[in-house]
């Protein structure tokens, strides 16, 4: 079903030390999107989509007050 390779392919090295690696440039993008999201109200209105699976304390669910 599978050949095998001709010649023998070696690994290279795994491990780089971090002062080798780039670092990439500040975008701000999750404090822009964090931004964003707080201005739409997003954690609340997931919170309240989800309010009815949680609220029944008889099945350990729990209320959000």
């Amino acid at each position: 079903m599978f050949s095998k390779r001709e010649g023998e392919e070696k690994q290279g090295e795994f491990w780089i030390e971090r002062g080798r690696v780039s670092k990439p440039k500040s975008q701000n993008f999750y404090s822009k999107l964090n931004e964003h999201l707080a201005e739409m109200d997003f954690a609340g209105q997931v919170w309240a989509l989800c309010a009815p699976a949680y609220c029944e304390e008889s099945r350990g669910g729990r209320t959000w007050d």
